[in-house]
């Protein structure tokens, strides 16, 4: 199974507090990759660490474009009574764009949104 990793999964994962499975592919995409990088950073750590960290556990970063864009604009109106915040919106809509599930620890948060698996 494809599988989105929501950025408070994969600080789990580098703390050691979960897991990855070996039968699923694993991703990201640039916001995470930001929220994660940003931390890096903000540590005094270099991003080619987190590049590195990345590669040797076979985590690939997806592209956002134009179709994540236009998922992410029926989203935020459809919840525009009970926003969720824009990066969490891209996060989940980038996952719905790839027909994958999203393994978050805020499930309740996320599944407002229709259409989105979770894990």
């Amino acid at each position: 199974m494809k599988v989105l990793l929501d950025t408070n999964v994969l600080i789990e994962v580098m703390k050691k507090r979960l897991g990855l499975g070996v039968v699923d592919d694993y991703f990201i995409n640039p916001i995470v990759y930001g929220e994660l990088g940003y931390g890096f950073v903000n540590m005094g750590k270099d991003l080619e660490e987190l590049d590195k960290y990345l590669n040797t556990r076979n985590i690939t970063c997806l592209e956002i474009g134009l179709t994540t864009a236009k998922i992410y604009a029926n989203v935020k109106v459809a919840l525009k009574n009970n926003p969720i915040a824009d990066n969490d919106l891209l996060v989940a809509s980038s996952a719905m764009e790839y027909g994958m599930k999203l393994w978050t620890l805020n499930k309740k948060h996320f599944e407002r949104i229709k259409g989105l698996g979770l894990l």
